[in-house]
């Protein structure tokens, strides 16, 4: 009854995790696609901002529009680092998190059947002991 009871937690403890597993690896794919929604905003806010005298012409010179266009540039920079952050979110982590997590629920579930596959064994070792039991009473009641 002992070896059942800490079965029992053990399984409820393993299913726990892999809910949390599973929770992270949402996590991570929402984070990824926020990610992504950032970078596309990020390069829509810079056509929509893009000068359009910009050609090298006379107006290039000016400090003022000189700086601006580094803003611009720098929002691409931005926006280049985000779209590389995601990429490697997706591929070091999200990736590895379900596999790992495939990977866990079924060795849990081999081990929940092998578990259950025991106890059957034992129940019927245990069925198998009480009936010889029961017959030697009766034989030696009856001798």
């Amino acid at each position: 009854k002992q070896w059942y009871q800490r079965r029992v937690a053990i399984t409820a403890g393993t299913e726990t995790g892999l809910e949390f597993t599973n929770k992270c690896s949402h996590f991570i794919r929402d984070r990824i696609k926020v990610e992504h929604d950032y970078v596309k905003s990020l390069r829509n806010l810079k056509k929509k901002y893009k000068l359009k005298n910009s050609d090298g012409s006379d107006f290039d010179i000016f400090t003022t529009v000189k700086s601006y266009s580094v803003i611009l540039d720098q929002l691409e920079l931005i926006a280049r680092e985000h779209e590389i952050f995601a990429e490697r979110l997706e591929d070091d982590i999200s990736t590895k998190i379900r596999h790992l997590y495939k990977e866990v629920t079924n060795n849990r579930k081999n081990l929940c059947n092998t578990g259950n596959q025991l106890k059957q064994t034992y129940q019927q070792q245990q069925d198998q002991k009480r009936k010889k039991y029961r017959l030697r009473l009766c034989v030696d009641t009856t001798a």
